[in-house]
């Protein structure tokens, strides 16, 4: 089956792979096994071939695809930071955009242009303490930013402790796991056009040492083109590090390991059952009551090993020998 890049694949419960390679398939589901007519068992001496063989049903399994957004930049923050806001003002998505939490209810995707560079950035619903256990909406979000690059950390400038805002969100981020507490983060705080969002830059500039922390003003502009220089030159060098594949070839199609099988034996009494699937096949299809069928259909067991394998077993004369619909006296 062929899913969208970006897609996690799941099967009772375990995750086959991820779908990051554009047209990459994954087997969760194998069709069965085709059967043959008669024509495919003739032979030099067997011209007349009387058996044929049934086909197998195909697997079936419980599948729950999970779509994951593609994009290269994530916007993170608490409810109300101006991450609608900034998203607005940089592409031309249009999420909407309130004065009070929660207005953003799904991400929303928007590809940006800064310079020559273009890449794309989507907005992920705010996070509130609690939100890696379900509290809040972000949580059921934060999947797709597990795909991005970069994220862009936004703080609200206008809260009275900026700085514990930027703290719970890293720490939500953190327990939410998925690698996203590894991701390159450019951090700035919002709203700097009133006065008290300015002065509490330095604030949250305490807690990144050694780390820029922007100044940015969403609605009026101030402090967006250096936010954008820092994720483009974030991205350049992730690009930098581990570039993209081409593309050429044929992506791999990914197919479960089949163990080769062998005819295997149980008994119980003296009747002794082999349990083969391509000799079940055979058996399920042969006529009974034609003597030269049965011929022809203990010479394929003898070619396919079931024989060898109820003398193994220790089947002696008299003994009743079964595979299948079909069964005999051992001689």
């Amino acid at each position: 089956m062929s899913v969208p890049v970006g897609t996690e694949v799941w099967a009772a419960d375990k995750k086959i792979s991820d779908m990051l390679t554009p047209g990459a398939e994954v087997v969760v589901a194998a069709g069965g096994r085709g059967g043959r007519g008669n024509a495919s068992f003739a032979t030099a001496v067997n011209r007349f071939p009387l058996l044929s063989e049934e086909g197998d049903p195909g697997e079936q399994r419980s599948i729950r695809l999970e779509l994951k957004l593609l994009a290269d930049v994530g916007i993170v923050g608490a409810p109300n930071a101006g991450k609608s806001t900034l998203l607005a003002r940089v592409s031309s998505a249009r999420p909407r955009v309130a004065s009070y939490p929660f207005s953003t209810l799904e991400p929303v995707l928007g590809v940006v242009g800064w310079r020559d560079l273009s890449f794309v950035m989507v907005d992920v619903p705010g996070l509130v303490e609690g939100a890696h256990r379900g509290v809040g909406l972000g949580h059921q979000f934060l999947r797709h930013a597990e795909r991005t690059r970069v994220l862009v950390h936004l703080v609200d400038g206008t809260v009275p402790a900026p700085m514990d805002a930027y703290l719970q969100v890293r720490d939500e981020v953190r327990r939410y796991g998925g690698g996203l507490e590894r991701k390159a983060e450019v951090v700035a705080v919002t709203k700097i056009d009133l006065p008290e969002a300015a002065a509490r830059v330095g604030e949250v500039q305490s807690v990144r040492p050694g780390t820029r922390v922007h100044g940015i003003s969403a609605a009026t502009g101030e402090g967006v083109d250096e936010l954008l220089g820092d994720v483009a030159a974030a991205l350049a060098g992730l690009r930098a590090e581990a570039p993209e594949a081409s593309g050429s070839g044929s992506p791999p199609v990914l197919r479960p390991h089949k163990p080769r099988q062998r005819p295997r034996v149980t008994r119980s009494g003296n009747v002794y059952r082999v349990q083969y699937r391509p000799a079940e096949r055979l058996a399920a299809m042969a006529d009974q009551r034609d003597g030269a069928a049965m011929l022809q259909l203990m010479d394929q067991f003898r070619r396919q090993g079931v024989v060898a394998a109820l003398e193994r077993a220790g089947i002696s004369t008299g003994d009743r020998a079964r595979v299948g619909p079909v069964g005999w006296e051992w001689e």
